[in-house]
């Protein structure tokens, strides 16, 4: 079994606690201290997790934040509220300098550009502010049809035989799904989603991720 559960009791029950609090809250400095001071171990099955979770959405945010800071100058960004990966991140408000207590990630590793760390300028001194999407390829039916996989279990994207789309999670709930651009909407769970570039994930904005 490739898969959390075959770890020790602490390690399930530090990963369990992540979920229920939300990866949002959860940095990975956190869990490689954790690691590093023997509070959890961690096997393939664990890192593969936390890629996904974690690592996953943030290495997606960080593709689209170097093309956009390649076709923009003298410019700050606002990421689209769409991005994955940009959390807010409490505990860097202790060693930040600029006047937000909201740091998110993408303003600690892009601070020149960052409108939310810059908005002083932006308010008052006219700086221009462009919003940092994550549009990429678009979810084509032959994109993202078939299996996928989440934490636990597997997913589905199907098609009727009225050729509508629909998606089915982990505990075989059924959900309506449009699909505009990279852009994917389960009406039947109340949240939406974005293709990465690569069509290798889904990531949703209830923070799952599902992954080919």
């Amino acid at each position: 079994m490739s898969d959390p559960d075959r770890l020790g009791r602490a390690t399930r029950k530090r990963l369990d606690t992540i979920d229920r609090i939300g990866v949002a809250s959860v940095s990975c400095f956190e869990v490689v201290a954790a690691v590093a001071k023997g509070r959890i171990s961690l096997d393939r099955g664990a890192l593969d997790w936390l890629h996904q979770a974690i690592a996953a959405p943030r290495l997606e945010l960080l593709h689209h934040a170097e093309r956009w800071h390649a076709q923009h100058r003298d410019t700050l960004f606002a990421v689209s509220e769409a991005c994955p990966g940009n959390q807010i991140l409490p505990w860097f408000a202790l060693y930040g300098r600029h006047d937000t207590d909201a740091y998110r990630f993408l303003d600690t590793l892009h601070p020149a550009t960052s409108s939310v760390l810059h908005w002083e300028a932006a308010a008052f001194m006219g700086a221009p502010v462009a919003t940092l999407t994550c549009d990429g390829l678009p979810a084509t039916p032959a994109a993202i049809l078939g299996p996928w996989h989440p934490r636990r279990g597997q997913t589905w994207i199907l098609a009727t035989t009225a050729g509508r789309l629909v998606a089915v999670n982990e505990w075989n709930h059924v959900s309506p799904l449009s699909v505009a651009g990279n852009s994917l909407v389960a009406e039947g769970w109340r949240t939406s989603g974005q293709l990465s570039h690569d069509g290798r994930y889904i990531f949703w904005r209830n923070g799952t991720t599902w992954r080919r």
